[in-house]
């Protein structure tokens, strides 16, 4: 199966169904409703909507006007709205909720129910729930964090700017070595992940190559650290190639530098993918062969 199951929360669908006659109550009671609200405030209801949602549940309510619109709930214990038309269930019954633009109305009979927990969906089990507890970058270099497991929208922030900052949509980006928390905050809980940043050891004098057939390039490839590191180099073919667009060899290694001597074999587009073993950085070259 691979994952476990989360759980969200749901209408009961024992308090959904009503029968003829029941319904024709909560009808006439909604209406009466809108009357009394109407004519004390001495404003005409429009066409108004019947909702139902459970407890915890929100709706966004909107008016077809530029006019100022002031939002109110008959009940906040039941249902609260904010200044900008979002509906929250809080507790069961019966709540009318209000959008006032001017000498006009708009009115919203809401229905809170409760709510049971049920299987809705699965996790990836293999992935720590929430974020992961630590990851490292190279300085320049960015990466996507996700919650796992977890339901809502994340708030993001980042305990020092200076080291990495982080996006409203958790892309987190190195600036200078050191240790920074990312923290994803959804329904007032934190989760965590701790970032360290390391230098940029790694680097190429070329971003990209175009060849044609049979001609040869030298790229230089310099590693700055003192770590026993060993460099491995792969050509990526792009989709809808098969043959290999092109060869590479690694020269003579001086201590800091390395030449990498590309061939070019096939006409297509590849990448060519330049990698440590311990650091873990990458460097991808684009390489574009021509025929002849």
């Amino acid at each position: 199966m691979g994952g476990i199951a989360d759980k969200l929360y749901v209408c009961q669908s024992t308090q959904i169904g009503v029968n003829l006659k029941n319904r024709k109550k909560i009808y006439i009671f909604i209406l009466s409703i809108i009357l009394v609200i109407s004519a004390f405030q001495s404003i005409p209801a429009k066409a108004d909507e019947l909702i139902t949602m459970c407890i915890g549940w929100t709706k966004q309510l909107s008016v077809d006007t530029k006019k100022t619109v002031t939002w109110s709930s008959s009940d906040k214990s039941i249902a609260t709205v904010s200044s900008k038309g979002l509906v929250t269930g809080k507790g069961v019954g019966v709540v009318v909720i209000k959008a006032k633009y001017g000498n006009n109305a708009a009115l919203w009979v809401i229905t809170v129910k409760p709510s049971e927990e049920v299987i809705v969906y699965e996790h990836d089990v293999s992935k720590p729930l929430g974020l992961p507890g630590k990851k490292t970058l190279i300085a320049g270099k960015s990466t996507i964090l996700k919650l796992n497991g977890i339901m809502g929208i994340p708030t993001w922030s980042s305990s020092n700017k200076a080291v990495a900052t982080v996006s409203s949509k958790g892309k987190v980006t190195a600036k200078k070595p050191g240790t920074v928390t990312i923290t994803a905050t959804v329904d007032k809980k934190k989760y965590t992940c701790k970032i360290t940043v390391k230098a940029q050891t790694l680097s190429a004098n070329k971003s990209k190559l175009e060849l044609s057939v049979g001609d040869k390039a030298k790229i230089i490839i310099t590693l700055k650290t003192d770590d026993e590191e060993s460099l491995s180099c792969t050509i990526k073919l792009s989709r809808g190639y098969y043959e290999p667009v092109a060869s590479a060899e690694f020269g003579e290694w001086d201590g800091y530098k390395i030449p990498l001597y590309i061939t070019a074999i096939e006409e297509g587009d590849a990448d060519i993918i330049i990698t440590t073993v311990n650091s873990k950085e990458k460097i991808v070259i684009p390489i574009t062969v021509y025929e002849n």
